[in-house]
């Protein structure tokens, strides 16, 4: 057993809300994008989108999206991966726009990176998964929680575990990885009454 936390191998996080946006994140570049060099270590990217994983409670407010939880679940995972964290929108999933979307697409072709997590509110997972679809040479996996990551009682560890893991095993396309299962976007649903992501019937 591990005597101290593994200080997890990440490069700086962008935020849009702070004032420093990278607009060229979103331009889709024209041809190929950069390519990671060959056999160097595969980093994943992560992109963060808001939804209930980082939601926080603020008084009368109630729950709103906060910061990105990310780089605490993994350090509290202890996770041994490269990584590099943006957050491209601090929303609830609802509130997600088509434009919205364009922006995911677009930071997603425009990076070099080939293994891609995002996390993302569950109500509206699935529209942004299948936007994702003509994306070719990328691994692309979605995720999210039906409970914030700042609850005692939470999936957001399990389910971003889940995710970081299938990233580095699964084949190029994209992926939903929810309540311990990997689910292709176009053939599953959110069951609210069961509160988990299921195999559309």
């Amino acid at each position: 057993m591990c005597s101290s936390p593994i200080t997890p191998r990440r490069s700086g996080s962008t935020d849009p809300l702070s004032g420093q946006i990278d607009v060229a994140a979103f331009l889709v570049v024209s041809g190929s994008p950069p390519q990671e060099a060959e056999g160097a270590p595969m980093r994943i990217k992560i992109y963060t989108t808001g939804g209930t994983i980082d939601k926080v409670y603020a008084g009368e407010t109630g729950l709103v999206v906060g910061p990105p939880r990310i780089d605490s679940i993994l350090w509290e995972g202890r996770a041994a991966v490269d990584y590099d964290v943006e957050a491209l929108l601090r929303k609830d999933s609802l509130d997600i726009t088509a434009e919205d979307r364009r922006k995911i697409v677009e930071a997603v072709c425009a990076t070099s990176h080939r293994l891609i997590v995002i996390t993302h509110g569950t109500d509206t997972i699935l529209e942004t998964a299948r936007a994702l679809l003509p994306v070719s040479s990328k691994v692309m996996v979605l995720t999210g929680a039906m409970q914030p990551a700042a609850f005692r009682e939470t999936d957001a560890a399990f389910n971003v575990g889940g995710a970081i893991a299938a990233v580095q095993v699964l084949s190029e396309g994209v992926h939903l990885v929810m309540n311990g299962r990997v689910l292709d976007p176009r053939t599953c649903r959110k069951d609210r009454a069961r509160g988990c992501f299921v195999e559309a019937t």
